[in-house]
């Protein structure tokens, strides 16, 4: 029985491996890069929630008609503002990260402080290449019904 060679075309005779070993060491560069620039778009996003939460319960306080102060009287009230303002897929913030100041009788100054920021890639990241991520926002109005 007599075994049959098959004719390789030259392309395949040809072939180096170089350009595959550059890709292989290229890739997963490319993709962290890719991941890094994501979960930054991710911690953007996170920060203008908070941004537009904090506005609209700053915004809230300052249209109350308290008699001496709002952020006192309205204080649950603003944060249940502040809470049902964050958008969805962002995390929560809980009542001790959002804080309302009364200044000087005029200004009404709502935050949301030291939240940390939580990783949404998957990727774990070594603790000693980062340093944790704290997000704050912070809006002021002037109370409209100021004397």
């Amino acid at each position: 029985m007599m075994l049959r060679r098959f004719k390789t075309s030259r392309f395949v005779q040809e072939l180096d491996a170089g350009p595959i070993v550059e890709f292989a060491i290229i890739v997963p560069v490319l993709v962290l890069i890719l991941i890094g620039i994501i979960e930054l778009a991710w911690a953007f996003n996170t920060r203008n929630s908070y941004v537009g939460a904090v506005r609209e319960g700053a915004r809230f306080a300052a249209v109350q008609p308290a008699a001496a102060d709002p952020c006192t009287e309205y204080l649950a009230a603003i944060k249940a503002v502040v809470k049902s303002r964050v958008t969805a897929g962002v995390d929560s913030v809980p009542d001790a990260g959002i804080t309302c100041a009364f200044q000087g009788g005029q200004d009404i100054t709502v935050r949301i402080v030291n939240q940390p920021y939580v990783s949404r890639s998957g990727v774990s990241i070594p603790r000693f290449l980062t340093r944790a991520i704290t997000l704050n926002a912070s809006a002021t109005f002037r109370w409209e019904r100021a004397p």
